[in-house]
């Protein structure tokens, strides 16, 4: 084996007790049971000058800044490594612990106890994967999976943009709005005697098809059939690609809110991801890179179409009346809090990590629509580039130029959840890009 860089991994169970509020929606969800349960999972590689801690946790975002910002002073503190060099990713999960709420009398309150034992477990996966390190030996491949993803925005006949969601029968003459992005990337890094260590998945579909209880949804059921084929002892690394505009639902299936239908996503997103790893290419890691930069970005104006009442939701009658007036009053309440507030410039970072010269994660705290992550991935120098979204924070929905002409859900302003302004996806591709090229020419040297 090629001793040159070292790694371990370690999982944390975060499940929170029950009666917390739930995030995802646009309504006080509370739990009231454990599908399974949900991790903090830690990836730590070493060069012997260069350290970095690649974390994935199944919660749906890590909205508030200062959470992000004590789970990096301590890791680095506690560990070593340095705050530019951690990622942290959620796995977008809708039936997490809400970390964050803007108007509680929408979303619910947070639990402060629960964060602070958050932050503690987070913390403790990344020691103990430091701990494991060992001389490791990377390899990546790629494949698709088209019965898992869809874009979620549909267009009907009068140019209207509908959300795939709402009533099955009010979708009947709808076609999709643009594309989706079917490519599953995944790395695997070995130990000694061929023995994984951790595997890296990214695929860009929204982790939310498991209902209002505790899970880790797809991407948990993905993540127990990788265990039980190569061994309970490795992590999973699941990085959440560009998806902003699709989903799991495929608007002409009358089965696509089965209670159960979660596993049957997760079970196929296994399947792909098992296909891949039976022809991965062997990569030479002679040294890690990391790339951080902060991008700032201006918010856009509240504009009248922000609470305008359309069918977006759906119609008003039906079984997505209840959705549809719970969309429009968190838009009305957020508007009056924030509207006359003045616009503000924001900070992302943005963040590569380059495992040598042919595997790259380039991450964003955006949800960044997929044509962005697309056209990341295809203009990357790297052969293998895994787009993270949600990472290191959250800056909300960001959508293309096109969809704010078009309209629907995504563009509305809501604060945090919608606010930037139009150009931000362009920005953050070409900033991303730029990193990219960086990281890439310091291999070549």
């Amino acid at each position: 084996m090629d001793k040159i860089i070292r790694s371990g991994a370690y999982k944390c169970d975060i499940t929170p007790p029950l009666g917390g509020c739930i995030a995802g929606s646009y309504s006080i969800i509370r739990s009231a049971r454990i599908l399974d349960k949900i991790y903090a999972h830690a990836l730590v590689v070493d060069d012997g000058k260069t350290e970095a801690a690649i974390i994935s946790v199944d919660v749906c975002s890590i909205t508030d800044k200062n959470i992000y910002m004590k789970i990096t002073q301590n890791i680095s503190e506690f560990c070593g490594i340095p705050a530019s060099n951690i990622l942290v990713a959620a796995t977008h999960t809708h039936s997490g612990p809400l970390l964050f709420s803007p108007i509680p009398e929408v979303f619910g309150e947070v639990d402060k106890c629960y964060v602070d034992y958050f932050i503690k477990q987070i913390v403790t996966a990344v020691r103990m994967a430091q701990q494991r390190k060992c001389p490791a030996k990377l390899s990546a491949g790629k494949g698709r999976n088209p019965n898992c993803v869809f874009n979620r925005r549909l267009q009907k006949p009068d140019g209207s943009i509908v959300m795939n969601w709402v009533d099955q029968d009010f979708l009947k003459d709808c076609m999709p709005s643009g594309v989706a992005d079917d490519e599953m990337l995944v790395c695997s890094i070995e130990g000694e005697e061929g023995k994984t260590i951790a595997i890296l998945v990214n695929f860009a579909n929204h982790n939310n098809a498991a209902g209002d209880a505790i899970s880790a949804d797809m991407v948990g059921v993905m993540r127990d059939i990788l265990y039980k084929v190569y061994g309970d002892d490795m992590v999973v690394i699941f990085l959440l690609g560009a998806c902003g505009n699709t989903n799991w639902i495929n608007h002409k299936d009358s089965r696509r809110f089965n209670p159960d239908y979660y596993k049957k996503l997760g079970t196929s997103l296994a399947g792909t991801a098992i296909e891949i790893m039976g022809r991965l290419e062997s990569l030479k890691v002679p040294f890690i890179r990391v790339e951080r930069e902060i991008l700032k970005v201006w918010e856009r104006p509240y504009s009248d179409y922000d609470v305008k009442e359309d069918d977006t939701f759906g119609p008003k009658e039906g079984s997505s009346a209840k959705s549809r007036e719970e969309f429009f009053l968190a838009y009305r309440i957020n508007r009056e809090k924030y509207g006359d507030l003045p616009l503000q410039q924001y900070e992302l970072p943005l963040q590569v990590i380059a495992l040598g010269g042919q595997f790259a994660v380039s991450t964003n705290p955006a949800e960044l629509f997929c044509e962005y992550g697309i056209r990341i991935k295809e203009k990357s120098p790297f052969k293998y580039t895994m787009v993270s979204e949600l990472t290191n924070g959250e800056c909300g929905y960001v959508p293309t130029p096109e969809a704010f002409q078009q309209g629907g859900y995504e563009v509305r302003k809501i604060k945090p959840y919608s606010y930037l302004e139009t150009e931000a996806g362009e920005k953050i591709a070409l900033a991303s890009l730029e990193m990219l090229k960086k990281c890439k020419k310091s291999f070549l040297k």
